[in-house]
């Protein structure tokens, strides 16, 4: 798991995570998704399928220490350069560990692939760069 240039982060934490490591990330104060972008508010993954594989979904835990983190977030893949967003929602828990999930198989470009993807979740909303959102559990589910 790697974080863009443009989020400062706490690394690792060992305290407060869902269980207890999980990741954090200060400085996602853009306005809007394309802020987000050119910022480089995101944190990556990479899956390098073993075989022929369709991506199913990604998802992650999250949670917030203010009302001024983050509130936004976006995912795009490798699959055509982080050029669309294959989806998005909005981040609204407060102090407590909350799901959040994209589905990715009616994403063309995911399925039947058997070179490696890598996808970026991005963040954004924020009105105060002290404030830190929190993320763990990153999955990406796949199948035949």
């Amino acid at each position: 798991m790697t974080f863009g240039a443009g989020i400062t982060t706490g690394g690792i934490s060992t305290t407060s995570g869902n269980p207890p490591n999980c990741l954090f990330a200060r400085a996602v104060n853009n306005t809007t998704e394309a802020f987000a972008i050119s910022g480089n508010k995101y944190i990556t993954c990479t899956v390098t399928p073993g075989s022929t594989l369709s991506f199913k979904s990604i998802s992650f835990d999250y949670s917030r220490d203010s009302s001024a983190s983050a509130t936004n977030f976006s995912v795009r893949s490798s699959a055509d350069n982080y050029a669309a967003t294959i989806g998005s929602g909005t981040l609204t828990a407060l102090n407590s560990w909350t799901a959040a999930e994209i589905d990715l198989s009616s994403v063309a470009a995911l399925q039947n692939v058997s070179t490696a993807k890598t996808f970026r979740i991005y963040f954004w909303g924020g009105t105060d760069q002290t404030t830190v959102t929190r993320f763990d559990n990153i999955k990406v589910k796949t199948g035949p």
